[in-house]
């Protein structure tokens, strides 16, 4: 693996959480000692180099993922994953019922990750906001085929993973339900090293955040 592709972002990115660090006027209210967690919902879209046929699919489209990672004071683990629909760049074609129609892209997978964020800055009264990298690795595959089209072709294709780093900004509602549970969302952007397949993702969504213990 090439270290020099995470080297440079993972310099900005600390030198990002030192200026954060240094210029919050107010923080973001402690929620308490130990573990807790968050799950998130999210539409993303990502972008491959090549796939295992040799086609070119960059682009894809847009998909969902779900996230679920446990957090101990600025220090996260967590697992995800999801799926994607595109247009073929290179389709293949079958006659249907409906006349000639056209393959389409299905891109899923999963993914591990550990990351760091910074400390919590209030933003007004009642926004919290951080900042963060993650460093994952990601297992991917796909399809190509037609929708609703009993016996038409269907090609399986592997892709690559591999690691990645992923800078993210997240927002929450300072706010708790029940006492609990914290609302918000992120923003994050997945860029993979040169040796995988995928080669970035940019993924938006919403994320609640809740106690263990």
């Amino acid at each position: 693996m090439k270290w020099r592709a995470i080297a440079v972002p993972v310099v900005l990115i600390a030198s990002a959480f030192v200026a954060v660090s240094a210029h919050a006027q107010t923080p973001a209210p402690k929620t308490g000692r130990g573990i807790s967690f968050f799950t998130d919902l999210s539409l993303y879209s990502a972008s491959l180099r090549s796939d295992s046929t040799g086609r070119q699919a960059r682009g894809l489209g847009f998909g969902v993922a779900l996230g679920l990672a446990a957090v101990n004071g600025i220090f996260q683990v967590g697992v995800g994953i999801g799926g994607q629909w595109g247009g073929d760049p290179d389709p293949f074609t079958n006659e249907t019922t409906d006349g000639t129609m056209e393959s389409s892209l299905l891109v899923a997978g999963e993914s591990i990750f550990a990351g760091l964020h910074s400390p919590g800055i209030t933003v007004g009264r009642n926004l919290g906001l951080k900042l963060g990298v993650n460093f994952g690795r990601s297992w991917a595959g796909g399809s190509r085929s037609i929708s609703n089209c009993d016996g038409c072709n269907k090609e399986d294709f592997e892709i690559r993973g591999g690691m990645y780093y992923e800078p993210t900004l997240s927002i929450s509602i300072l706010k708790r339900l029940d006492g609990r549970y914290t609302l918000g969302g992120f923003l994050s952007f997945r860029r993979y090293v040169p040796e995988s397949e995928l080669q970035s993702a940019v993924l938006v969504g919403c994320r609640v955040v809740g106690s263990l213990w």
